[in-house]
Parts: C-alpha cells; sequence; structure tokens
C-alpha cells in the first residue's frame, strides 16, 4: 500500500542527522535538515525538493521503476533544472525511507535505479 505524502514526507524528515549514500557512485550526503520544503545536504548546492520527491515516488508507483534514464528521458518526472543531480539522491532517500516497497536494482542488470519490490 503507498505512503500517503504526509506519511512518505516523515519519514525523510527522520533523515536529519543522517548520511545517505547514491546508489551508483556511493557518494556520502549527510542531510542536514528537513523544513518543510526541501532537504538540504551538507555541501550541496543542489538539493531534492518535497514536490520532486513525491513526483518520483508517485512514478515509481506507477512505472514500477526509476531509472536515471527515465529522470533525465522523456518521462518528465522532475521540474528540477539540476535533474539527474537531484534525481540520484532522491532516488537512494527513497530506498532509504521506504524498504519495504523498494529494492535497489542490482548494477548486474545494466541500470542504476530502484523498483517495487515483488508482492
Amino acid at each position: 500500500m503507498p505512503l500517503s505524502d504526509s506519511e512518505l514526507w516523515k519519514r525523510v524528515k527522520g533523515l536529519e542527522g543522517e548520511t545517505i549514500y547514491t546508489l551508483k557512485r556511493r557518494k556520502a550526503n549527510k542531510i542536514l535538515s528537513v523544513d518543510a520544503h526541501w532537504v538540504v545536504i551538507e555541501r550541496r548546492a543542489t538539493k531534492p525538493s518535497r514536490e520532486d520527491i513525491f513526483s518520483v515516488y508517485k512514478y515509481l508507483r506507477r512505472a514500477g521503476e526509476v531509472t536515471k534514464e527515465d529522470l533525465l528521458g522523456g518521462a518528465s518526472i522532475l521540474k528540477h533544472p539540476y535533474g539527474k543531480k537531484v534525481g540520484s539522491i532522491i532516488k537512494a532517500i527513497l530506498a532509504r525511507v521506504v524498504p519495504e516497497e523498494i529494492e535497489v536494482i542490482p548494477e548486474t542488470e545494466g541500470v542504476t535505479g530502484i523498483r517495487l519490490r515483488k508482492q
């Protein structure tokens, strides 16, 4: 069962002070704060918005997976001008906060992304 927007944001807010690693490069990103609209990350100029996190989650629920190609291609999921950078951390955040629903696609499959777990 999908999370409501408020439940998803509550879980994202719970990441304050934690370090999240991007899926492919395993780059560390320390979450400094989460306010009503943004996730602020240490030493990172680009920051994911609440709207973009919700958009990616909803796309994942519809499509079953989200890859870099989805974020940069014709799917138009993200409105952020730095979609690739923001998309990388959003995928990592979602994999972390919704582990019961989401798994990381193994690199052996040739793409980097997340997908819904099989029920």
